[in-house]
């Protein structure tokens, strides 16, 4: 009898030993779980936090790098109206012959462009259909300018000036092109977001856009620099409405400073108003 009772107390204890060394298995097979998980997170934590910074530093390159963009268009846009000041001078020696027919030059090609600086108006227009006016006008204004050149080709001066005309033309080509690129590249992926408000902003603002001065669509484009920037640190917002809110404010910065570079272009077209008068 007291050998079965040893026996059975024997087997208890072996059977509270086995139970305890299984818990403490389990307990330490799921402590490194969740040692795992916490590294996991962790790890996450860690690389969104170094995204966040590279893209802080990648906009903050982006805005130094377009900051000397526009300083560089702003001097340019002031270059031409300078040179309208030079232009009565430089044509003075024309003929009266070529000065006609500059003026009649001037007058069909303010015909042909009359009914698309109408329609570019229209506040119901979608992006692509303006885009496609804009290309329209441009196209026609080289054509012009060309025209304009080739009348006054017998005259040095006039042709000299024309020329410094076409040089800054080309740098502001080519301005114009990186600065659309980079617009494309600050949308960070949100292309479909920022051309739907894009476009529905557009539509509202064209009736009064003509009215903000350079100086004032030109702080409002800082301004929204600086809200992209306090967006981005918030850390109560949604990446949902973060997203949402950044598309917006994205596209007009867009509308700005394309209204800049619409207004370039009209200084870069030859206009003979005043300067051929006697």
């Amino acid at each position: 009898m007291k050998n079965l009772k040893n026996t059975g107390l024997a087997l208890a204890l072996i059977t509270i030993l086995l139970t305890t060394i299984t818990v403490s298995a389990d307990e330490t097979e799921m402590s490194a779980e969740k040692e795992a998980h916490m590294a996991e997170m962790q790890a996450s934590r860690d690389a969104m936090k170094a995204a966040k910074e590279e893209r802080k530093s990648e906009r903050e390159a982006f805005q130094e790098e377009m900051k000397q963009h526009k300083e560089e268009a702003k001097l340019n846009r002031e270059s031409f109206k300078r040179t309208k000041d030079e232009m009565k001078d430089i044509f003075s020696d024309v003929s009266d012959e070529t000065k006609d027919e500059l003026k009649e030059l001037r007058t069909d090609h303010k015909e042909a462009t009359k009914d698309l600086k109408e329609q570019v108006k229209n506040k119901d227009l979608s992006l692509e259909e303006r885009t496609e006016i804009k290309d329209q006008l441009k196209t026609l204004n080289d054509t012009y300018n060309q025209n304009v050149s080739e009348l006054v080709s017998d005259n040095p001066e006039v042709t000299a000036f024309l020329a410094e005309r076409d040089e800054l033309k080309a740098k502001n080509d080519i301005l114009r092109q990186e600065a659309k690129e980079a617009r494309l590249a600050y949308r960070e992926g949100r292309d479909e977001k920022v051309e739907m408000y894009k476009e529905a902003f557009l539509n509202k603002l064209i009736p009064v856009l003509p009215k903000v001065s350079d100086e004032k669509l030109e702080k409002i484009s800082d301004r929204v620099e600086e809200m992209v920037e306090k967006i981005e640190a918030n850390t109560k917002m949604s990446d949902s409405k973060k997203d949402t809110i950044l598309a917006q404010i994205i596209s007009f910065k867009e509308i700005m400073e394309e209204e800049l570079e619409n207004r370039e272009l009209a200084e870069e077209e030859v206009d003979f108003e005043d300067v051929l008068e006697d």
